[in-house]
């Protein structure tokens, strides 16, 4: 009972640190750039889609064929973005939530590298500190070798996969 409610707490803290240090929050505080507006511009129809289906996955229902294409389609365009503006911390909880989609889906490898790309490149981000938690969990659920080509250099931005 008392671990329940201090996970209970840690949750909590943590998404309030969210609601308050989100890096894509300090982006709209202060003047964007020509590219924060282009990323901004091409980001909001796959938010508008991924997040859905992140929370569908989270909660472990089935996904139609449609919505499996539909992820794999929203996987492909967040990995353009993250290649064509690999800083830009607007992708940061978008990469999250695709890290959660695809680890409730089961496609550890998918999830492992939104969360390392997070994790090396946005490592002061609340996101890193969970996407590190994330990635602890999938190593002590699949084994350190599962994941044993992350000691190598970090790889900054996942990589794509060919379009079928």
């Amino acid at each position: 009972m008392q671990l329940a409610q201090n996970l209970l707490i840690v949750f909590l803290m943590m998404l309030i640190m969210l609601t308050a240090i989100d890096p894509a929050m300090a982006v709209s505080k202060k003047k964007k750039s020509k590219a924060d507006i282009e990323v901004q511009k091409q980001l909001d129809p796959i938010v508008q889609e991924l997040t859905p289906l992140s929370n569908k996955g989270a909660a472990r229902g089935l996904f139609s064929p449609d919505e499996v294409a539909k992820a794999m389609e929203l996987k492909l365009k967040l990995l353009d973005l993250i290649n064509e503006y690999p800083t830009s911390p607007l992708l940061v909880r978008p990469a999250y939530e695709a890290g959660r989609l695809f680890k409730a889906r089961e496609q550890y490898d998918d999830a492992f590298d939104f969360y390392h790309y997070i994790e090396a490149n946005f490592p002061n981000s609340p996101y890193a500190t969970m996407a590190r938690v994330e990635i602890q969990r999938m190593k002590q659920q699949l084994g350190n070798s599962y994941f044993a080509d992350d000691t190598a250099a970090p790889a900054k931005v996942p990589a794509t996969t060919a379009k079928p």
